[in-house]
């Protein structure tokens, strides 16, 4: 069972259905593309590598993300085992998908940083069984370039298609059964990362969120077809300087001693082991509506 609803939950910490050597994640994709990779333990040539594609360690946040597999173009949710070490060389090689002056300096500087990397973090809300949004929050990791390749082509060990996990999970929460509906949840723990992996994560400004009508960090934006824009990646997250703004230190040394001096920032170095066209959600450029 997800232990994503513990009321003691820090609010920023990597959490997964893991092992010693593999992390699951999850994305939606349409049928033909999740089909294809559950039935072959890999993406089939319809997938295109040169897209980014975002990973979710949160069953539960990949629910929200694809409607429990009912959203146009996310209809089968793959559970996809990887590679731990693939995984942290990801966190390790990540940029903050949001400018923060006091970790990137001027704006410029932090575009060339997140053009140049291979890997984004950003943080949003963990999610309940009805999909309500929780105190803490849940990593998503995208991946580009040199990370989606090594993701694809060396990181899987194995796809398994959920969808009818998701199905059932769904229609017991529908039918007021929360208790059989949480004893169904994969089971996620805190992800232990080592020090330098936390150097990189768990920095915000700004002030708590507001309520009503914000649009989630990484969501995109929408151009006048409705369907979501790649630029919004490009742009990083769509949060304003008013809202939570969250993602990866980059590795500036002296960065997480600098933090404190400044009022509107924090860093949560968490507790160890305790502590598109996309053409899926979970995946290419975090588009949930666009299919190939």
């Amino acid at each position: 069972m997800s232990s994503v609803n513990d009321r003691h939950e820090p609010r920023f910490r990597v959490r997964a259905h893991h092992t010693e050597s593999t992390i699951t994640v999850y994305q939606a994709y349409r049928p033909e593309i999740g089909g294809p990779a559950a039935r072959l333990d890999r993406f089939p040539s319809s997938w295109k590598r040169e897209r980014m594609t975002w990973i979710k360690p949160s069953f539960l946040w990949m629910m929200y993300r694809c409607g429990w597999a009912t959203k146009e173009g996310q209809e089968t949710v793959l559970a996809i085992e990887i590679d731990r070490e693939g995984f942290l060389w990801a966190l390790r090689n990540a940029c903050l998908s949001h400018h923060v002056p006091a970790l990137h300096g001027d704006r410029a500087s932090w575009k060339r940083q997140l053009r140049q990397a291979p890997a984004r973090v950003q943080w949003d809300p963990e999610r309940d069984l009805h999909l309500n949004p929780l105190p803490h929050r849940s990593v998503q990791l995208g991946l580009a370039g040199e990370a989606a390749a090594r993701y694809a082509d060396e990181w899987i060990v194995g796809i398994e298609d959920v969808t009818p996990l998701a199905r059932e999970i769904h229609g017991l929460v529908r039918s007021g059964q929360r208790d059989s509906a949480a004893g169904l949840l994969p089971e996620e723990r805190p992800f232990a990362l080592d020090d330098e992996v936390l150097a990189r994560l768990c920095a915000w400004r700004g002030s708590e969120e507001k309520g009503g009508g914000r649009r989630e960090a990484g969501e995109g934006r929408r151009g006048r077809s409705g369907r979501r824009d790649d630029a919004a990646s490009d742009r990083g997250s769509p949060l304003d300087d008013e809202e939570l703004v969250l993602g990866a230190l980059l590795g500036r040394q002296g960065a997480a001693r600098a933090l404190p001096q400044r009022t509107d920032l924090v860093v949560d170095l968490g507790s160890g082991p305790h502590g598109t066209r996309g053409h899926e959600i979970g995946g290419h450029a975090d588009k949930p509506r666009r299919s190939h």
